[in-house]
């Protein structure tokens, strides 16, 4: 970019990116797939009670395809040295946050990447992630909000069968939807965890899961 104040030209580096990725599963998602599930009460919406939901037998060909999607991703972007390092999703659940109700603020613990797949969804609605690392000790308004100094960022447009994969120690949530909004937020969200081997002999790092 330019130097408002003369013609010089300052070069800006985004470093150490977050890598989010969205894509379209062709797993046909049926609704009386998911009939008949319970929830429960969660903070702002309700969550529900089977945590591992992608172990119905009929849901089988969906979890392949996702454990697909979450095994490109991964190793698009980090690239391990094991060929036979892969994730396997671990903990599998429903969210169902209606008009005027919210998501929490939080993070996945004991997980790699986690996921969000979208079963109902208003074009409105949006998921929000929050930066908690600061690159300077101050605290000022700003002129225009960027990749740099924005503290949060929010994601919306999603359809039907939309998937959305992010580190899962990048907290996130879920804002308050318009109160007349009529479609439902319905969505499938996983944890992942890791096979493979991991470190090196030599640095005192090796282990095998």
């Amino acid at each position: 970019m330019k130097d408002k104040n003369s013609n010089k030209v300052i070069n800006v580096y985004n470093i150490f990116p977050v890598a989010i990725s969205r894509s379209i599963v062709s797993t046909p998602l049926r609704p009386e797939d998911f009939q008949g599930e319970q929830f429960s009460d969660n903070i702002g919406n309700r969550r529900g009670t089977n945590s591992a939901i992608l172990e119905l037998p009929h849901l089988a060909n969906l979890k392949r395809e996702l454990e697909d999607s979450i095994n490109r991703h991964f190793k698009e972007v980090y690239q391990p040295e094991d060929p036979q390092m892969h994730l396997y999703i671990t903990q599998s659940w429903l969210n169902d946050t209606a008009g005027g109700e919210y998501h929490h603020q939080h993070r996945h613990s004991n997980s790699m990447l986690s996921g969000v797949l979208y079963l109902s969804v208003d074009p409105q609605d949006s998921i929000k992630f929050l930066k908690e690392r600061e690159d300077l000790p101050l605290v000022f308004e700003a002129n225009t909000f960027n990749d740099f100094n924005s503290t949060s960022m929010a994601i919306s447009g999603f359809e039907t069968g939309e998937l959305l994969l992010f580190p899962s120690t990048l907290k996130h949530e879920v804002p308050v939807r318009h109160s007349k909004v009529t479609n439902p937020r319905i969505s499938l969200a996983f944890n992942t965890f890791v096979h493979g081997s991991l470190g090196s002999e030599a640095g005192l790092t090796s282990l095998n899961i």
